[in-house]
């Protein structure tokens, strides 16, 4: 019941203060990163309900990307 919102976000490894990506609104729980720099990230996906009565949103825990080079 109600509206369902996904929002992915990107963070290099060592920097946790400031994500790389940040897409708060997506329709569908799938998202496409092209040209990342190898290395190690961290990314996580959260879900906004919304229902008459308010909206909450939660978060997945982080799972762990290694681009190699």
């Amino acid at each position: 019941e109600g509206t369902s919102l996904f929002r992915f976000q990107l963070y290099a490894a060592g920097d946790g203060n400031l994500p790389l990506v940040d897409e708060p609104a997506l329709a569908r729980p799938e998202m496409t990163v092209t040209r990342l720099n190898p290395g190690a990230y961290r990314w996580r996906v959260g879900v906004i309900q919304t229902t008459p009565e308010g909206s909450a949103e939660v978060w997945l825990p982080f799972q762990k990307l290694t681009v190699g080079g």
